[in-house]
């Protein structure tokens, strides 16, 4: 009888001892689980663990890390996208107006040009929004033509014509001419909003 009672003190002893050693970090994890399921990537489970059930924690862990990373990007890309498609709405919502406004045929025209350029613009944008979702999985590649800098630049300032003349501003675009080889699209977009 007494090694009985002995053996179901040393067993408690340690069933306990699995409790705390197994069962509570497992329910650790399965609590992270369901935050990170929540949207909550914030969640860190600290260990100090070597043995399987430490790798499994850790490798939660880095997930739940990667996953802060790609909820970071994603923020970013959003507001990123909403200012980049703001730019030629706003533009092509100045110069429509401006259509409607002026009696001069050369000015309609040269206005109506502009209205064309932005749309082409915006569906450009949609374009690289594509091709640098490709370029980030590894599977796209920058198309590199031959343009026009200096007019590409000049573009860019009447593009935003109706920025500076807000403030005043009288601007002079006498720039020498140079060939130049890049992605004529992606360089566009980094002028406008250099100068934007």
């Amino acid at each position: 009888i007494r090694m009985n009672f002995v053996s179901l003190i040393v067993g408690s002893i340690m069933v306990l001892i699995a409790a705390k050693y197994i069962v509570r970090p497992v329910k650790e994890l399965s609590e992270a689980t369901k935050q990170v399921s929540q949207g909550d990537f914030e969640v860190n489970i600290k260990t100090k663990r070597r043995d399987e059930l430490g790798q499994l924690v850790a490798g939660f862990n880095a997930m739940a890390k990667a996953l802060r990373g790609i909820e970071i990007l994603r923020s970013d890309f959003i507001a990123a996208i909403s200012h980049e498609f703001r730019t030629p709405l706003t533009s092509i919502k100045g110069f429509a107006k401006l259509i409607g406004e002026t009696e001069s045929k050369e000015l309609r025209q040269e206005y109506a040009a502009i209205v064309a350029d932005e749309t082409d613009r915006l569906a450009a944008l949609a374009s690289s929004i594509l091709q640098m979702s490709e370029l980030e999985s590894g599977v796209g590649d920058f198309a590199r033509q031959s343009f026009r800098l200096d007019e590409q630049l000049r573009q860019v300032v009447v593009l935003l014509e109706p920025q500076w003349s807000k403030k005043n501003l009288d601007l002079a675009v006498d720039l020498a001419a140079v060939d130049y080889c890049a992605n004529k699209d992606l360089l566009f977009q980094v002028w406008l909003n250099i100068l934007d």
